[in-house]
């Protein structure tokens, strides 16, 4: 049976497939694939195949790189009505898209307050717009008031309705925007917060 999928020269597409008959590359359904995927499991694995080079896989499968300027919205538009939409942001997954931007400082400032990404963070502070720390955000739970994250120190805040405040060292921005978006507060911060980062009470 095929067992050496990494010589495939489209390995780099799917490379979950390795060691099955089945290519899980889609939809590459050769006439030899086809024609494979007939015979039962004793018979594939007596046929004396090593690698995918073998075959005439489908030629449409063939990388090819074009340039394409879209808007913001075409992107948008072209990812909702293909078919395969997971297949573009695949792509697109690990791209670097550079742009500027004209805001205003308020809507810089608003950005440097919500946002959890480090590097979003750190360029903002370059052009001296920076997250205000000091700001509590307020919460609706039973045993917490307010919490608030300073980003550069990846610390958590977290005042109580005791009036007691308690820092967590150590802390995930991707958390803390899980916690402020979580629908109870105290079970989060019970299940995924409490004696599971150092922390310290705070005057």
């Amino acid at each position: 049976m095929l067992s050496n999928c990494s010589q495939c020269q489209y390995f780099d597409h799917q490379p979950n497939h390795k060691n099955d008959i089945r290519c899980a590359i889609a939809p590459a359904y050769t006439s030899m694939w086809q024609k494979l995927k007939s015979l039962d499991k004793s018979t594939i694995n007596a046929i004396p195949v090593d690698s995918c080079r073998d075959f005439d896989l489908d030629s449409r499968l063939k990388k090819k790189e074009i340039n394409l300027p879209l808007t913001w919205k075409q992107w948008q538009r072209l990812i909702r009505d293909y078919d395969h939409p997971q297949s573009i942001e695949n792509a697109l997954d690990n791209k670097l898209f550079e742009h500027s931007l004209s805001l205003t400082i308020g809507d810089w400032q608003a950005i440097a307050n919500s946002s959890c990404d480090r590097h979003l963070v750190n360029t903002l502070a370059q052009q001296g717009i920076e997250p205000d720390e000091s700001r509590w955000i307020e919460v609706d739970s039973s045993c917490i008031e307010a919490v608030r994250f300073d980003r550069l120190k990846s610390s958590l805040f977290v005042r109580f309705h005791s009036q007691s405040v308690y820092l967590y060292e150590n802390f995930h921005p991707r958390l803390f925007e899980e916690f402020v978006d979580s629908s109870s507060k105290g079970q989060f911060f019970h299940q995924q917060i409490r004696d599971r980062f150092p922390y310290r009470q705070i005057p």
